[in-house]
C-alpha cells in the first residue's frame, strides 16, 4: 500500500520538503540535448587510390570479403555484380560509378560492406577498408558540388577535411537503384 504524497511529506521539515520540492522540479524538466552533439560511427573506406569514405554505422550490417563476386550482363555499370551472402543473393554496388572516382580495378583488399536502409539490403563495394571512426554530425562540413559527385544528397557531410560520409537514406532512394520489376513478354 502506497501513501497519499501529503502523508509522506510530514515526516520532513519545513526545509526538507523545501529541498525535495526543489528536486522534483529539476528531475520532471524536460532536458533538450541536441542528438547531434553525440559521436557516431562510420566504417572507414577507400575508393580508387586516395578517396576516402564513411557509412554511418546504423546502416552497415555485415562486412564481407569481395570473394565469389560474379559479374551480371546488361545491367547499369554502378552494379557490380552479385555475391552469395548466406545462401541469397546480394546485390553489390560499385558506388565509384555514383562519385565518378578513377581507380584500379578491385583488388584481393576490396571488400563489400552491407547496408540497409529503405527496404533494400545491398553490398557497397569498397577497395580497402581503414575500420571505424567516430566522428560528430554537429562538426561535419557541407558537402560541396564538385565534377565527382553526380548528386549532392548523397553525402551526409564531410569529417576532418577528408572523409566524405555518405547519405544511404539518399543513395538506396535514387531511382536509377530501384529495378523495374515488370517483365515485358
Amino acid at each position: 500500500m502506497t501513501m497519499p504524497e501529503s502523508d509522506f511529506l510530514r515526516f520532513f521539515s519545513e526545509k526538507d520538503r523545501k529541498i525535495l520540492k526543489e528536486r522534483s522540479l529539476i528531475f520532471s524538466r524536460e532536458e533538450t540535448v541536441r542528438e547531434d552533439t553525440f559521436p557516431d560511427t562510420y566504417v572507414h573506406f577507400r575508393l580508387g587510390t586516395t578517396e576516402q569514405y564513411g557509412i554511418p554505422y546504423g546502416f552497415a550490417e555485415e562486412i564481407m570479403y569481395s570473394t565469389g563476386l560474379v559479374r551480371v550482363p546488361c545491367v547499369p555499370a554502378f552494379i557490380a555484380g552479385i555475391v552469395n551472402r548466406r545462401g541469397k543473393m546480394l546485390t553489390v554496388l560499385d558506388i565509384k560509378q555514383f562519385f565518378r572516382v578513377n581507380g584500379k580495378e578491385y583488388g584481393g583488399d576490396s571488400r563489400v560492406i552491407v547496408i540497409k536502409g529503405g527496404g533494400l539490403t545491398v553490398g557497397v563495394l569498397a577497395d580497402e577498408l581503414y575500420g571505424n571512426k567516430e566522428y560528430s554530425p554537429a562538426k561535419l562540413m557541407a558537402p560541396l558540388p564538385s565534377d565527382g559527385i553526380s548528386n549532392v544528397k548523397y553525402v551526409l557531410g564531410i569529417d576532418g577535411g577528408n572523409v566524405t560520409l555518405l547519405n544511404i537514406p539518399e543513395i538506396l532512394s535514387d531511382p536509377a537503384i530501384k529495378i523495374n520489376e515488370s517483365v515485358v513478354l
